[in-house]
Formats: C-alpha cells, structure tokens, sequence
C-alpha cells in the first residue's frame, strides 16, 4: 500500500508487512497480524481508506483498527471477491450475489443478472482505458466476462467463444487487447 507497509489477505486472515527500520534490506519486514478474518480476497485503497473484502463483507481498516464499512447494508451478498476503485469515483464491490456501485457514502446500484451482466456471482472487476467495466463471473458454465459501457451491456461466454467461464482475473495490455 505504501513505501513502508503491504497488506497481505489470506485464507486465514489480514497482515501487514512492515518496512523493517534496522534493515537496509528491501526484503526485511515485521509481520503482524491484523485480524483472523476467514478468506481475505481483495484490499483496496478508496477516499484515503483501506478496504478489506472477505467472507463476511468489508471492513475498513483505519489507524490500526477494523471497523464494518458504513454501506454494508446494500451489498447484495456478505461473501466479497472484487473491488475496484474506477476513473469517475466510483468504487465497485463484487459480491456472489451481484456488483454493488457506491460513490463516497452514497449507494448508487446493484448489477445483476436482471440488468443484464452473465451471473451475479462477481468474482473480478476489471476497468478498461476508455471507462468500461468488466466484469468476471465465477460460476460455469454459466459464467463468463460481462461488459458495462455508458450505454449497454455486452456479454461474452462458451457459446461466443470463451474457452471456460470461470474468470479469476483481467488486464489489458495496451489500448486494444484485454486479457
């Protein structure tokens, strides 16, 4: 997260790895743990906060403690896989019960299959350069990779070409391939 420490999520809990001061060594860090949280399995920074994405929802790590995320109420299911912090603000939390979209305190709206995206089980967010979210399901074979533009849905799965439908991550590598 910073020059001086690096949260790490397990399947057993939270830990920061911190910068060791008597080592010139950028290989030597304290590792303490933060909190026995079951399946850790994204942390984002969003406003200045770290969010920490798990079985049970998100905290909100702040000055050595965890606190529940004030907007925890609107998560369309408690288990989370996926953050993003995108280009307008916004921060998306995918959950495997939809794809939540709040801006600072506000709620803004729930995706799921109802609007149109392959599954509502979210299991990676993904921005592009021109402001696309992408979004990776995890269930096959119903999964697949969904994409939001300013004006619709597109959806890509077996049947148009994608070799499985469980998708466990995305990048793109220039201004015309994402992977």
């Amino acid at each position: 997260i910073t020059d001086d420490f690096i949260c790490e999520g397990s399947a057993t809990g939270l830990f920061m790895l911190e910068k060791n001061a008597d080592s010139n060594s950028n290989a030597s860090y304290n590792i303490n743990e933060i909190g026995k949280l079951k399946y850790v399995r994204d942390i984002v920074e969003y406003e200045g906060k770290i969010l920490i994405g798990y079985d049970e929802g998100v905290l909100v790590y702040n000055q050595g403690n965890l606190e529940e995320f004030a907007l925890s109420r609107f998560l369309p299911d408690k288990r989370v896989n996926s953050f993003l912090s995108d280009s307008k603000g916004n921060l998306w939390v995918g959950t495997w019960g939809g794809a939540a979209v709040f801006r600072g305190d506000e709620f803004l709206k729930v995706y799921t299959v109802d609007d149109g995206i392959l599954s509502s089980m979210v299991n990676k967010l993904f921005e592009d350069s021109i402001g696309n979210i992408w979004i990776g399901s995890y269930v096959a074979p119903a999964g697949g990779i969904s994409i939001i533009s300013e004006t619709k849905t597109f959806n890509f799965d077996l049947k148009k070409g994608l070799l499985h439908s469980n998708i466990n991550d995305i990048i793109q590598l220039d201004e015309s391939t994402v992977m």
